[in-house]
């Protein structure tokens, strides 16, 4: 669960573009993804021919998002990893303003593992 706790404004902020990517996933033994899920917060647009807002699920203060993945549990030794991932513009928009390589899209700001299953 993903929680707007002390900003005194919705979140993500900043320019329309701006996101944040919660990602919830079953990683295997051998590092396969077992299964995933991710859920964008965010204000989407359509640039084209016109500006136009078609939705925009951002979080109020003291607003929260539930992300739910369901799996099967898998035999042998696996790890669950939920991730929060900040992403200030896309590719496609980078690109289009010819942003350097180095130029920061997205960055992790929270990871939690757990294991579980059988450890070898």
């Amino acid at each position: 669960r993903a929680v707007n706790a002390n900003a005194g404004h919705r979140l993500p902020t900043g320019d329309p573009e701006r996101s944040v990517w919660i990602e919830l996933a079953v990683i295997g033994a051998a590092g396969d993804t077992l299964a995933r899920v991710e859920r964008r917060i965010e204000q989407r647009y359509q640039w084209s021919p016109v500006v136009k807002k078609l939705a925009d699920d951002r979080l109020a203060p003291g607003d929260s998002a539930t992300v739910t993945l369901r799996y099967r549990v898998p035999g042998g030794a696996y790890r669950l990893v939920a991730r929060a991932i900040n992403s200030r513009i896309s590719d496609a928009n980078a690109d289009y303003h010819r942003l350097p390589a180095s130029y920061p899209r997205r960055a992790e700001v929270a990871r939690v593992e757990r294991r579980g299953g059988a450890v070898r």
